[in-house]
């Protein structure tokens, strides 16, 4: 019992976003035929990673939209973003 009650004073203490995605964002292509690649994925990440999931999410799209500036999607874009508080 205080193992456990212990795990969750740390856990309330903590906060933490967790970004899982598919590589249809890291490696979509622009309209000269450069891929984005993972260090940017990352750094969009982490320019909102103190934002609400959504608005993770939204900025995530926005930029891939912004990066391929019409070039057709050739993949899935998958996100799924949890914020513990």
């Amino acid at each position: 019992m205080y193992q456990l009650q212990f795990a969750l004073s740390i856990k309330k203490s903590l906060e933490f976003v967790i970004a899982l995605m598919s590589d249809g964002l890291s490696e979509m292509f622009n309209h000269e035929g450069e891929i984005l690649d993972y260090p940017a994925a990352k750094n969009l990440f982490a320019e909102v990673a103190g934002q609400l999931p959504a608005e993770i999410i939204a900025h995530l799209n926005r930029a891939g939209e912004k990066w391929a500036n019409g070039h057709p999607q050739e993949d899935d874009v998958t996100f799924v973003v949890m914020k513990v508080t």
